[in-house]
Formats: structure tokens, sequence, C-alpha cells
């Protein structure tokens, strides 16, 4: 279910949207709030919080959520494209920044995406501050792989995979490639990826028909 706590906010959801068990929901708490949810979508064990002002989550059709926690705060905004599936791990939007999570987009366990370290830290000669938060920008069809972490201002194009454990603090330019290490760094390119386990070639998967040629 959806849970708001202000007559301010929009919430919209499609009624085939999906919440198991039921007591688990999207918390909406502030004023201006937009939420929405598009058809199919599903959210196994997983909490999403919107938690000030201003705040905008759009999620697009067939996404599914397992065991994901979501925390959104003012002025932020958090996009998930069509067809993307997210598992278990933590996902962090503040200081006025968005996080963008392309189309088919595969998330796997133990995930930290963050756009923000939560907590200041200052020259101590200008009390200039040094770290400021920063949008993230996730591309369509990425693959992240168990316990990958993506730090604040990266940005990952297309059709990337982004080996286990590894750390990405840096863009990741190069579409069709492999990334792994920390801080994750090109190690392959000229791959497409797929969901289907037991496919012989790419050609026989049709899902991936649009990657193939781009």
């Amino acid at each position: 279910m959806i849970k708001s706590d202000c007559s301010t906010n929009t919430i919209s959801a499609d009624s085939t949207v999906q919440f198991h068990p039921n007591n688990i929901h999207i918390s909406v708490k502030g004023k201006n709030n937009l939420v929405k949810v598009g058809k199919g979508c599903r959210f196994i064990n997983s909490n999403i919080q919107l938690i000030g002002n201003n705040i905008t989550l759009i999620i697009e059709d067939n996404v599914v959520f397992f065991g994901t926690k979501i925390r959104i705060f003012q002025d932020c905004e958090v996009f998930i494209g069509k067809g993307t599936t997210i598992n278990t791990g933590e996902l962090t939007a503040a200081e006025g920044k968005n996080v963008h999570i392309g189309r088919d987009c595969m998330i796997a366990n133990g995930f930290e995406i963050r756009n923000s370290d939560m907590h200041p830290i200052y020259d101590r000669q200008t009390g200039r501050r040094l770290n400021d938060g920063e949008s993230i920008f996730i591309d369509d069809h990425v693959w992240l792989a168990k316990d990958v972490v993506v730090l604040k201002g990266v940005r990952i194009e297309k059709n990337i995979v982004v080996g286990i454990r590894s750390v990405v603090s840096k863009n990741l330019s190069s579409s069709h490639s492999i990334a792994a290490g920390t801080p994750a760094v090109i190690v392959r390119d000229n791959v497409v990826w797929g969901r289907m386990m037991y496919n012989k070639t790419m050609y026989d998967d049709t899902t991936l028909e649009c990657y193939m040629t781009d």
C-alpha cells in the first residue's frame, strides 16, 4: 500500500501494482510530493520512504523490487525505468540531487546506490564543504552484479555490466562493456548481456535485438 500524510501530495498507482506482504508500503511524509507507479509493478519485502517536501518518484511499468530499501529526501527525484528489477540493497537520494535508473536494468543483491555522503566534510582552512551531493545517472540495460556500490556524481552508459563487489566512483562511458574493480574500470568492450541463462548465442534471445546493432 501507499501511505501519505498530506493532501498536497499527488499519488498515482495502477490497479495492477502488487505489495507482498500487504504491510509493505511506500511511505510519503511531507508536502507537494509526487509518486507515480506504473502497471504490473511488484514490491516484495520492500520499503520506500519519501521524507520531506517537493520529492518526485516515478516508477515505470513492470518494475520489480525484491527486499529493496529506498530513502528519498527533500527536493530529490528518483526515476526507475520500465522492466527494471532491483534486489536486496539500498538506494539513497538526498541533498536535492537525483537518481535515474534506466529501462531493463538488473540490480543484484547487496547493492548500494547513494548520491550523497549524508554527512558533511569541511576544509579546516576555508570552511568550505568538500563533499556536496551529486546526481547519479544509470542508462538503459545496465547490470549491477552482487554487492556493487555506485557513488555520487556517477554516470553509467547503457548496456554495461559492473562486476561483483565493484565500486563505481567515476563515470563508465563506454557502452557495451564490462567494468570491474575498485574503482571500477572498463575491462572488456563490445559485449551484450541477457537475462535468459541457457541461450547458446545472443541471437537466441529475441529481447536483445535492440542492443545488437546500436
